[in-house]
């Protein structure tokens, strides 16, 4: 089993810096929460890459994360002796770019009905892209989102699409899909200014009706837009847009732009530990994600905690067993993805929203955002539940937990 994992090398480091923090805030006595206040990205901020930073909500997402847990400050960090079973919280926090640069172009199509179909490349994996996009198109038309039908893709038909990856596709086809749309909505509002001697800028298309702002009585239907135009209320209107997002990473420098935007979350988690037997349970998960705006907002949540999960299964369980170079637990027999009795005992998402000025209506990429931060934050828990002894490999398996307090007492591992 070979290559790329949701976050896509990413958690890995978020392990290593966010496990290095807490080490460090323990080192010089500091709040592990002010020190990373301290030292995250603000609006504005020149990232190493050269990339000036825009919709940076880290500070928020980290802030709100610490308030959900019920964050004690340096309390979190006190002195503390091993037995029975203890409690910790920690606190992490995570930036990603997304891939960049790339390309997805879509094409709007508006019926005589009020109805509209939009054709694009995106595939839908159970992430809610159709839902994402229909309302996208549905908010510039003016019309419900139950009135937008999302193709599959087909590449005879619909435009190209460079993936469904990198958690791009509400940003960059997001951002096709409305420019699309809003060639079409243009051609509606000179329409209509002719039907109803209006000036365009006095004109909004409200619930499928193009009308005067202020005097909602003065109005036209979208089929009688068609009947203005064509004689009749038949034919569609159609408008393509190819979204390019231009950047990239000089390879001998390693400078440019890194990312046409970036991913901004934090995590706090609340653990015990059964020093007895190793075992860790995890009572509470808070994760916090900037979205930019967040389009489907109970879409966003259902992302944050998938994310939770699955992380959760790196953090105590998953890993691949070999023997002789050959994988030993393959099935799902002998490899331990978290199931639903593993979730945790509260879970909490927060949904940050700082527009993004090139994204449709401010909204970033969601999907990976909350991975990264969750497997570091149960770790600083577990080091604070057990007064500082500090797991480096994961999962954090009971026999590893055993071993880390059996190191500290003097017995051999």
């Amino acid at each position: 089993p070979t290559g790329p994992y949701r976050g896509f090398g990413v958690p890995q480091v978020c392990w290593a810096y966010e496990s290095q923090m807490d080490d460090i805030a323990r080192r010089l006595g500091v709040d592990p929460l002010e020190i990373r206040l301290k030292n995250l990205v603000q609006e504005g901020d020149v990232f190493v890459t050269g990339d000036k930073l825009v919709s940076v909500g880290i500070a928020d997402c980290l802030k709100r994360a610490a308030e959900t847990v019920g964050w004690k400050g340096n309390e979190e960090q006190g002195s503390r002796e091993p037995g029975g079973k203890v409690r910790g919280k920690g606190l992490a926090v995570m930036i990603k770019t997304t891939m960049t640069p790339s390309n997805s172009s879509a094409l709007v199509r508006l019926n005589a009905d009020g109805s509209a179909v939009l054709l694009t490349s995106s595939v839908e994996i159970g992430q809610g892209t159709h839902t994402s996009l229909a309302q996208i198109v549905a908010q510039e038309l003016g019309i419900s989102p139950e009135r937008v039908s999302v193709t599959f893709p087909d590449t005879d038909v619909t435009p190209f699409d460079q993936s469904t990856s990198s958690s791009r596709t509400v940003f960059t086809m997001g951002g096709a899909a409305r420019q699309a749309a809003e060639q079409i909505r243009k051609q509606l509002v000179d329409i209509g200014a002719h039907v109803l001697e209006a000036n365009a800028e006095d004109l909004e298309l409200v619930e499928g009706n193009i009308q005067v702002k202020g005097a909602p009585e003065k109005k036209k239907s979208i089929s009688q837009l068609f009947q203005a135009r064509c004689g009749a209320a038949v034919g569609s209107m159609a408008a393509s847009y190819d979204n390019q997002t231009s950047g990239g990473v000089d390879p001998r420098t390693g400078k440019g732009k890194a990312s046409a935007f970036f991913f901004l979350s934090a995590c706090a988690a609340k653990v015990e530990v059964d020093t007895e037997t190793g075992k860790i349970t995890i009572q509470q998960v808070v994760s916090a994600v900037d979205a930019g705006k967040a389009v489907n907002p109970r879409q966003c949540h259902m992302q944050n905690e998938g994310s939770m999960i699955m992380s959760l299964g790196s953090a105590l369980f998953e890993e691949m067993v070999f023997d002789n170079g050959q994988p030993i637990n393959s099935t799902f027999l002998e490899y331990k993805p978290p199931s639903m009795e593993d979730h945790p005992q509260r879970f909490e998402s927060v949904i940050v929203e700082t527009p993004h000025p090139e994204g449709p209506f401010g909204a970033k990429g969601v999907g990976e955002a909350a991975l990264g931060p969750v497997e570091p934050a149960i770790g600083n828990a577990v080091a604070n539940a057990l007064g500082g002894i500090r797991l480096r490999v994961l999962p954090l398996r009971p026999d590893r937990v055993m071993a880390g307090l059996r190191s500290v007492k003097g017995e051999s591992t």
